[in-house]
């Protein structure tokens, strides 16, 4: 049977789950497919984040084709079925771009983006992770002993003074004046001593506590000291690690930021600084112009057709393909006059190339004949 899909000028694709089939089984749903098949479907997937293809060992630099499980249609959309041996293999948060082949007609390409699969979703059983850990109450602190009363003025009050022998007769008042003076004298500085000592001098409890804050503080002052300098000393090995160590590479650059929360904006801003001497390098800024330009910006566009255009030197590893640079200078013209200039160059160059056997340059310019035809309907 063959069916005929001509709705749109380009391919558009979508990742969906395939809940009825549960775990491991998801649909690629394709609309405006470009040209028709008797032959059969087949369709590759290139990753965007490191430009390599899903392969039957994994991913891999060199692109392979598989064959879906089987396909449907639903009205204008033709739907590829596939099972764990590609979903599983899948990446959420991801961009991948789908090149659909039919028969021996040329490929067609569309990119989508994954969101959620349902081997994130589901356990082994393939039912949905629940459950909570209930929490322990904490047992209550145990009581604090209550420290000892500290003993009241009135249970060291200081000693009475000796008594006041009794006044002997007066007969004998004039011998024993000179001993009460004395005895009188002798009460009263001891009782001054007494107050003095009492009063003045600190007890022996309060010294040591005094003698134990201090130790205190002196031992805290060290301990910042030591922190500091350990401080110091871990920013010194730090530095010196950083100088031994290279800097990241421009793969590694373009990668760790696409890993990120990028932006269109920033992924042109890195693009930019990023040196392009290396086929390495040139690959790690096409990946970051793919990016930009999917998300809608059109110097991202403009870039990404420079570096697939049949007429301009090759760039990086990127595979160059007439129509798919036709449709990005197309696409940036409203913005870009250059653009404009390069269809011009690259429409000559297609049709000198296909007078002359070009079998490529003659698939490019009926597939850039057929949108455009779609286009005007």
């Amino acid at each position: 049977m063959t069916h005929t899909f001509v709705k749109g000028a380009f391919m558009k694709a979508t990742f969906e789950n395939n809940t009825e089939r549960g775990r491991g089984y998801a649909r690629l749903r394709l609309a405006e497919v470009a040209d028709s098949s008797s032959g059969g479907w087949r369709f590759s997937l290139c990753r965007a984040s490191d430009m390599t293809y899903l392969g039957r060992s994994g991913w891999q630099n060199a692109e392979d084709f598989t064959e879906p499980e089987a396909y449907t249609t639903e009205g204008d959309n033709l739907i590829l079925h596939i099972g764990p041996d590609v979903v599983d293999k899948l990446d959420p948060n991801e961009n991948y771009r789908i090149a659909l082949q039919g028969g021996d007609q040329p490929s067609q390409k569309a990119t989508f983006a994954i969101t959620t699969l349902n081997r994130t979703l589901m356990d082994a059983q393939g039912h949905i992770a629940s459950g909570v850990a209930k929490k322990t109450a904490a047992a209550p602190p145990p009581p604090q002993p209550v420290p000892d009363e500290a003993p009241s003025p009135a249970d060291t009050a200081p000693p009475l003074p000796p008594p006041v022998p009794a006044a002997p007769p007066k007969s004998r008042s004039a011998m024993m004046l000179p001993a009460l003076l004395v005895l009188l004298l002798l009460a009263g500085g001891g009782g001054a001593y007494w107050y003095m000592t009492q009063t003045k001098a600190p007890p022996p409890a309060e010294i040591d506590a005094g003698n134990k804050a201090e130790e205190a503080r002196k031992a805290e002052e060290a301990e910042e000291v030591r922190k500091a300098e350990e401080a110091r000393i871990a920013e010194q090995k730090r530095k010196a690690e950083e100088a031994k160590t290279p800097p990241p590479s421009a793969r590694e650059r373009a990668n760790m930021y696409l890993r990120g929360n990028p932006t269109p904006q920033g992924a042109m801003e890195l693009a930019a600084q990023l040196p392009s001497t290396s086929a390495e390098e040139q690959d790690a800024a096409f990946r970051l112009w793919y990016f930009a330009a999917d998300k809608g910006d059109l110097t991202a566009a403009l870039d990404w057709a420079r570096a697939v255009d049949p007429t301009l030197p090759a760039w990086g590893t990127i595979p160059k393909n007439g129509a798919e640079a036709w449709s990005l200078y197309a696409k940036a013209a409203p913005q870009h006059p250059d653009a404009a200039n390069a269809l011009r160059n690259l429409k000559e160059w297609m049709e000198t190339e296909a007078k002359n056997g070009n079998k490529e340059a003659t698939a490019w310019i009926r597939i850039i004949a057929d949108d455009t035809a779609k286009l005007k309907r």
